[in-house]
């Protein structure tokens, strides 16, 4: 039976189920290694694969990729030999491996590496890393899966449907967990990621077969279904993972997420946009990556270093933290056009377009609003009694009472009213602000530029009265 529409309930259901996976998506709770490791055997039994693995946790992506490294290198396998024919049977010296891993590898490799080692130790399992299972998942679980889903949904849902849950809640999802998170920890790690998989930024599609199958109805056979489940587990658990036959190496969760909240892009004013507990930290500003001191210590910025950079999103990201009018001031910007409107700035940036800003005066000083005197008036409340204790239908108790009210109050208070009071400069003069609005190229003169902030044309803006 095709599903037409979305009833009133599951309309309600999906800002709630998009918000809850955009947080499992985002999460900085700490990993649920058993539900992870629960989740990844059950894949590997889906593809035939019964060999219980290592589970080397890490404390970030980057230090998983140095784990991956060091246990594929040509050195770990004679290592680990070595550390079997003259360890075995010392306890002292095996307890003592882990403060040597302190030194040699640091605190963040320490409790993964040393969990394997000892594991390796003891089941004498083969100290490499084994085939990867990366191709094996992904055509068993990965793409097969999606396209089976999707052929479920397209017997089930009016393809109009389909297309608005797509939009609504893998599309923006993806935007976030994917186009944000995901990519910017691969461009920071660079093209060394080997087949990893992501874990809880792989939430956006997830989420919605989950939805289309928990809260739509629509039916998948039982085996696409559990491994369904199997992602789901994973998504709710862990940050990135590699699965290969004798390791899985998997990432902690990191400690800090910050997202704008329109664009869905990794962003942080004050400190890493994205952060783990070895240290490892991305600097965004507004999805863009920039390096830590240009969030931390913008003040330090200077006009050499602006110019100097060679990444335009990057410098426009400098820009906007040394501040655009400032900088043409320090700079020094060619003033191209004036006139009563105000001046027009022009300053050409190599590889990138100029930079054209209007300086415009606020015609209104600053200034605060006051309560100042006025003299002394009649008090309000007493004439209103007076005039009520003057009823001619009023009881005399009544007017007795209002009487010993009128007693009480004032027939005279002072007056105020409010009153604009400028700031001065030291000369005397009202203080006016001044700003800096940027400007398209193209603008010629500053009557021009004023007139586009406000979305017109030169001919037609001439206002009589400026704010």
């Amino acid at each position: 039976m095709w599903i037409e529409e979305l009833t009133a309930e599951q309309k309600a259901a999906l800002p709630t189920f998009r918000g809850d996976w955009f947080r499992w998506g985002t999460s900085t709770d700490r990993a649920d290694r058993a539900k992870a490791e629960a989740a990844i055997l059950a894949m590997r039994a889906e593809v035939g694969v019964t060999k219980k693995p290592i589970f080397a946790w890490c404390a970030s992506p980057a230090t998983s990729l140095l784990a991956l490294h060091v246990i594929q290198s040509p050195e770990w396998a004679p290592f680990l030999k070595n550390i079997r024919d003259h360890l075995a049977g010392d306890p002292q010296l095996r307890s003592s491996l882990g403060s040597s891993l302190r030194s040699s590898l640091g605190s963040s490799l320490r409790s993964s590496l040393g969990s394997s080692l000892r594991s390796s130790l003891e089941s004498s399992l083969r100290s490499s890393l084994g085939s990867s299972l990366w191709s094996s998942l992904r055509s068993s679980l990965g793409s097969s899966l999606r396209s089976s889903l999707w052929s479920s949904l397209e017997s089930s849902l009016r393809s109009s449907l389909g297309s608005s849950l797509g939009s609504s809640l893998r599309s923006s999802l993806e935007s976030s967990l994917r186009s944000s998170l995901e990519s910017s920890l691969r461009s920071s790690l660079g093209s060394s990621l080997g087949q990893a998989w992501w874990g809880q930024h792989e939430s956006y599609w997830i989420a919605f077969y989950a939805f289309c199958r928990d809260v739509v109805g629509v039916k998948y056979d039982d085996q696409r279904s559990r491994q369904l489940d199997m992602w789901r587990d994973i998504a709710r658990s862990c940050c990135w993972w590699w699965c290969y036959e004798n390791y899985v190496v998997l990432s902690e969760r990191p400690t800090v997420c910050r997202m704008t909240e329109q664009e869905g892009r990794p962003h942080c004013e004050d400190g890493p946009a994205l952060a783990f507990g070895d240290g490892y930290a991305l600097y965004r500003w507004h999805g863009v990556d920039v390096p830590e001191d240009v969030v931390l210590h913008p003040e330090q910025l200077t006009v050499d270093r602006i110019d100097g950079e060679t990444n335009a999103e990057v410098r426009r990201v400098m820009l906007e933290r040394y501040g655009e009018g400032r900088y043409l001031q320090d700079s020094g910007a060619k003033a191209v056009h004036r006139d009563k409107y105000g001046v027009l700035y022009r300053k050409e940036i190599p590889g990138d377009e100029p930079i054209v800003m209007v300086r415009v005066t606020n015609a209104t000083p600053e200034g605060r609003w006051a309560d100042v005197g006025v003299g002394m008036i009649s008090n309000p409340a007493y004439e209103q009694l007076k005039i009520y204790v003057e009823d001619p239908d009023m009881g005399d108790k009544e007017r007795t009472a209002v009487l010993d009210q009128m007693k009480l109050l004032p027939k005279l208070i002072r007056g105020m009213r409010r009153r604009f009071v400028p700031e001065l400069d030291p000369s005397g003069h009202p203080v006016r602000k001044t700003y800096y609005l940027r400007v398209p190229p193209s603008m010629r003169t500053a009557h021009a530029a004023v007139a586009w902030t406000f979305g017109l044309k030169a001919r037609d803006y001439h206002p009589d009265i400026e704010t």
